[in-house]
């Protein structure tokens, strides 16, 4: 017979697939501590406090899994939206689950948190900038978004941190503030956890439902509590030792990235300095060679993520760790805007064309193409069209995701579709949307000399010089 405390484990499990109509908590006292049984996410009420690309999506794979959700958020707009069951952002299969849910009644949305009765979750996921100049930590928007969900306390609610921030803050500045408005004491009165996210843009409510998700809290309990409301949407919950074990994952995962990416950038620089083809080197360096993965140079790194989270780990670390590598990977992907402008430049250069007056086709202005997304935060893209413009350039855009208000905002004149009536000098290809890797050139109009500068190697040079097309690529012997 299994001893007692692995029935018990087992029988959570099994529990949490249910979908009962009241929420039930048992508290099971055992030599081996205490062990904590929830089932039922119907009744339960949980509150996502930022409504972005984390918490809008988080909020309705809750609702989606039969808790009851608010979401809350201060740009009236955003709730405005929301509650004409009008997404604020572009996820697959968004507009399905937001109508569902709003139409059954599991989510609401306001810009304040509501009163309630029962117990609370508090999921808060607002974001978490850095200052431009300094590359600061900017925690003023959190610190806000934790003195609300703190008037609002009570016995027995649960806070989880979902944001992305430094080392330290949930357990030196979140938990201050928590116990200094509400008067009550953690692990006595309330729990507190941290559960970071670190789910894909574009394909974050499938993530969500596979993603192992990671776990620390204040105490035994809090892990508890919240690894239950997280099995609810996926099977596997990864527990750590600590609140600060939580934290410092998430800003591995975007800082390994980020470093990955800069290597791929870094051998582009270098083919270039030896007039080598990067995409040639690269591609023979990969192939049949497991222990490689190195990527293609690409126009630059941009989204609320990976430009920001490795400055919030450096925010972590005293100065006895040498963290240049983090320093220098992203000097390296900043300075790849850089080097796109400056291809764009050699590209007219050798091609004998004038960028002023030129008509320029530009393709993909979210900051990736794949998963599609319609995120522009820092996107090289915006970076590149101001200098175009300075230059006098005539600019058209398309994006399949971006909305034509956001596109047309930049100074781009918005295009429906890419094979439009206009005569392009040159086609600028930003992102690797699927729909810019197999362009009809023989039905794109343009001119008689058409240059195609490619920022994601989406095609073979060859081939595109071939069919008479001036080609360019980053780290391409041009």
């Amino acid at each position: 017979m299994l001893p007692i405390h692995q029935i018990i484990i087992l029988w959570h499990h099994l529990l949490i697939v249910l979908e009962d109509s009241i929420f039930i908590v048992i508290q099971l006292w055992f030599k081996r501590g205490l062990y904590i049984v929830e089932f039922g996410a119907s009744g339960m009420k949980v509150v996502v406090v930022g409504l972005g690309y984390v918490g809008l999506t988080l909020a309705l794979t809750l609702a989606d899994v039969g808790f009851k959700v608010e979401g809350v958020d201060k740009d009236k707009k955003k709730i405005d939206a929301l509650r004409n069951e009008i997404p604020t952002l572009y996820e697959s299969n968004i507009n399905q689950i937001l109508t569902s849910n709003l139409s059954a009644g599991k989510i609401s949305f306001s810009e304040n948190i509501s009163k309630s009765d029962k117990n609370v979750t508090y999921i808060i996921s607002v974001g978490t900038p850095i200052n431009e100049q300094t590359n600061e930590p900017l925690l003023e928007n959190l610190k806000k978004s934790v003195l609300e969900v703190a008037k609002n306390l009570k016995k027995e609610d649960l806070v989880i941190l979902r944001s992305t921030v430094p080392v330290g803050t949930t357990r030196t500045l979140i938990l201050k503030i928590l116990e200094d408005e509400s008067n009550l004491k953690v692990s006595r009165d309330f729990y507190l956890a941290s559960a970071p996210e670190r789910t894909l843009q574009g394909h974050a409510l499938q993530e969500l439902r596979q993603l192992p998700q990671i776990i620390g809290g204040i105490d035994e309990s809090s892990v508890e509590k919240t690894s239950s409301i997280f099995n609810k949407i996926t099977e596997t919950v990864v527990k750590v030792s600590s609140l600060e074990a939580a934290e410092l994952i998430k800003l591995f995962d975007n800082s390994y990235r980020d470093i990955t990416i800069s290597i791929g950038n870094l051998y582009g620089k270098i083919c270039k300095k030896l007039n080598l083809d990067a995409k040639e080197v690269i591609q023979a360096a990969n192939y049949g060679y497991s222990r490689n993965k190195i990527l293609f140079p690409g126009a630059g790194v941009g989204g609320g993520c990976l430009v920001k989270d490795p400055y919030l780990l450096i925010a972590s670390i005293n100065q006895s760790v040498n963290l240049d590598l983090i320093k220098i990977s992203r000097q390296i992907n900043d300075s790849m805007i850089t080097d796109t402008i400056e291809l764009i430049e050699d590209s007219f250069r050798k091609t004998r064309k004038n960028i002023s007056g030129s008509k320029i086709l530009v393709l993909g202005f979210a900051f990736k193409g794949f998963p599609q997304t319609d995120d522009i935060r820092f996107s090289p893209t915006v970076h590149v069209i101001e200098h175009l413009l300075k230059s006098n350039a005539k600019l058209y855009g398309y994006d399949p995701v971006v909305s034509e208000k956001s596109i047309s905002e930049l100074g781009v004149k918005f295009i429906h579709k890419i094979y439009d009536e206009v005569d392009y000098d040159v086609i600028l290809i930003m992102n690797n949307n699927p729909e810019y890797k197999n362009l009809d050139f023989k039905r794109l109009k343009h001119n008689e000399s058409l240059l195609v500068i490619d920022g994601w190697y989406l095609y073979d040079k060859q081939t595109l010089r071939g069919m008479g097309v001036d080609y360019f690529a980053l780290g391409s012997k041009n």
